[in-house]
């Protein structure tokens, strides 16, 4: 048994050779398709930038820390057919402020 290097039985990998575009193309798919495949992702990259930024651009600026939220100054006034409305006695109207109060003093 000889230990010299050049008598190995191992084949010896090919010479490297310059990339031909060939290489970089997948075999399996044509070059319409490829093209199609690259258009498709710019469009995702495109929508997805345009998504971001407008959902961003919408995003209410940020309060300072310690701050309540800025709420509505009234509710708007709602108007509503006769047939639907009733009148509130002066214990409702008082229970109602009182809630309404509250709720705002939460905030």
């Amino acid at each position: 048994m000889s230990t010299d290097p050049r008598q190995s039985t191992v084949p010896s990998a090919p010479a490297p050779r310059p990339y031909a575009m060939e290489d970089r193309m997948l075999p399996s798919v044509s070059t319409l398709q490829q093209i199609g495949l690259a258009v498709l992702l710019l469009a995702t990259l495109a929508w997805a930038v345009g998504l971001i930024r407008t959902v961003r651009r919408d995003r209410p600026a940020p309060q300072p820390p310690g701050t309540a939220p800025r709420l509505l100054k009234a509710v708007p006034r709602q108007v509503v057919p006769p047939s639907e409305s009733v009148e509130l006695t002066a214990a409702e109207r008082e229970a109602f402020a009182g809630l309404v109060r509250e709720l705002t003093r939460r905030h």
